[in-house]
């Protein structure tokens, strides 16, 4: 695959850190989803899989505040009848989420497919528990059931078709295609997959329209506007906060020494306005002085890469 890249680009370097921690956020993420595949087949009984009962959104999780983490947990679970539904969200989340990450840093990418993932899944709930109610009849009256990433996906893919549009991924590892090209076929073919498998079982839904929807919309709005959730109010000041809170637990030293992150706080929110702007703009709206910024910026990650 080959996409644009720039020089200076927001970016949570992980520098050379072996394990799970010096990973990018894309390969956390990974290997969080494979280990909580591992963990519902292996903890399945009799096909009964409760971790996935428990983990999946239902159509009376909205009602039920106690479960609403479910909207969140949802889209780490997979069908468990097979392997390619896992295999095939996992291979997108790294083909697209990858320059995503590079692009805005792994936290952002983090924020941003969490929250289509929730958004997607509260729709799809609220119009399930008042619009369309249980399925079946009589004593087989049940709620429907959802799962898997579609929201989150969907945003990775169209927020790449609309960062790289001139970029080309090579289909099938041989025919150089345009990326939106690429895009719209990925989601077509989940989408369609997806209905097919519903229509099979209709209690059980990989997904619905609502997410691939909610997921579309959300990704027009947050490219359009230039959003970005690390610039939220409150956000940086939780972040300083959990790192003071750790602080608490790490022996303390006597010497106040000169700490360079705290500079760089400042510079990594400079440039996350600056790439706001080239996203809404073109990188020929920067300003000689603004092109200066990123270009230190830039610098500063390599050498904290390095």
């Amino acid at each position: 695959m080959g996409y644009s890249d720039r020089d200076y680009y927001r970016e949570d370097t992980t520098g050379n850190s072996m394990g799970i921690a010096g990973q990018s956020m894309v390969v956390r993420l990974i290997v969080i989803n494979v280990v909580i595949f591992l963990a519902d087949w292996i903890t399945a009984s009799g096909g009964d899989h409760w971790l996935f009962q428990r983990l999946a959104v239902h159509g009376d999780t909205v009602v039920r505040p106690l479960q609403w983490y479910q909207f969140l947990t949802a889209g780490f679970m997979h069908s468990h009848q097979g392997l390619w539904h896992i295999l095939g969200n996992m291979f997108a989340l790294y083909v697209f989420g990858k320059p995503i990450e590079d692009r805005l840093g792994g936290k952002e990418m983090l924020r941003l497919y969490l929250f289509a993932i929730v958004l997607g899944n509260v729709v799809w709930g609220l119009r399930q528990n008042f619009l369309v109610g249980h399925f079946g009849q009589g004593e087989a009256l049940e709620w429907a059931t959802i799962f898997g990433p579609a929201a989150g996906l969907t945003t990775l893919v169209l927020l790449f078709c609309l960062y790289f549009p001139r970029a080309t991924i090579n289909m099938m590892f041989i025919i150089p295609t345009p990326a939106w090209i690429v895009g719209i076929i990925t989601i077509a073919l989940d989408l369609s997959g997806v209905m097919y498998r519903n229509a099979e079982i209709p209690s059980i839904v990989y997904a619905g329209l609502d997410n691939y929807a909610v997921g579309c919309l959300f990704t027009l709005a947050y490219w359009y506007f230039g959003w970005n959730f690390g610039r939220l109010p409150g956000v940086r000041g939780l972040g300083k906060m959990w790192t003071s809170l750790g602080s608490l637990f790490s022996p303390r030293q006597n010497i106040r020494v000169h700490d360079p992150e705290r500079d760089y706080e400042d510079l990594e929110e400079e440039a996350d306005r600056l790439l706001a702007k080239v996203g809404q703009q073109g990188e020929s709206s920067l300003t000689a002085k603004e092109r200066k910024v990123l270009e230190e910026y830039s610098r500063w990650m390599r050498q904290k890469r390095g």
